[in-house]
């Protein structure tokens, strides 16, 4: 006879929510929770309302030991930010997610973009950020200028 628990137990290839712990910057833990992986969500249920963050807004992703993390994109409802949690089952969120980017990305047809929405057949437009200042939260934020001959007259 085997263990009583482990009939108990799913396999991480068949289980979609995970126990995980939010870390800050600093890896303090800041709340527990459970994250799922759906087709189309990433899900945190915590004390609070779930959050989802949709996956085909996620910039980037990925796991190392025990820590998966995902940097949400502007158009997630929390917002531009980067997530980090830690969890016996970094790799099996990691694979989960991969695979649900992948099958959603394949579903979309050729006249839809990534927002599934129809397209127009016309090319993308180009927006350029605007030019940075010493005043610019997001000069602030980024660390030192680089040094550009745009710029240097400016120094």
């Amino acid at each position: 006879m085997g263990c009583c628990l482990s009939a108990e137990r799913e396999s991480d290839a068949n289980q979609k929510r995970f126990h995980v712990k939010n870390l800050d910057d600093e890896n303090r833990v800041v709340g527990e929770g459970e994250l799922e992986v759906t087709d189309s969500h990433l899900i945190l249920y915590s004390k609070n309302q779930p959050i989802k963050w949709p996956l085909k807004y996620l910039r980037r992703y990925g796991y190392d030991d025990n820590l998966f993390s995902f940097e949400a994109g502007r158009r997630c409802p929390t917002g531009e930010g980067i997530y980090a949690f830690s969890t016996r089952s970094a790799e099996a969120i990691f694979r989960l997610v991969e695979a649900n980017i992948r099958t959603g990305k394949s579903k979309r047809t050729n006249d839809e973009d990534a927002d599934g929405q129809p397209t127009s057949g016309l090319p993308p437009v180009k927006v350029s950020p605007p030019p940075e200042d010493e005043t610019s939260p997001v000069s602030a934020t980024l660390g030192p200028k680089l040094v550009t001959e745009r710029n240097r007259e400016c120094l």
